[in-house]
């Protein structure tokens, strides 16, 4: 009976150990995964914020073009009006200046 019970003892640490070595296992494991998704999480979070960035960048790209065009119509369209008189008005140099300050 003893021997029997020495037996269930032994068997039970053993087992123990085992659950014990699995369970360590699984422990590094989740860690592992938890890095990993961290290192994603931050991945699509500056992916996201490169997007942003971009886009502004075209905007205000656009934006700047856009008004440049507009100075160079008026600019055209103010040009017939003085070009026989060659009297360059204040009213175009405040523009040519604006057009060149952007």
């Amino acid at each position: 009976m003893a021997a029997i019970a020495i037996a269930f003892v032994i068997g039970v640490v053993w087992h123990f150990n085992n659950v014990t070595k699995e369970l360590a296992q699984a422990k590094i494991q989740v860690h592992s995964l938890e890095a990993t998704l961290a290192d994603s999480n931050a991945q699509i979070v500056t992916a996201k914020a490169n997007t942003k960035l971009v886009q502004k960048v075209i905007t205000k790209t656009e934006y700047y073009r856009i008004k440049g065009e507009d100075s160079v119509k008026y600019i055209d369209r103010e040009i017939i009006k003085y070009d026989a008189t060659c009297i360059i008005p204040p009213e175009f140099i405040t523009e040519l200046n604006k057009a060149a300050t952007k």
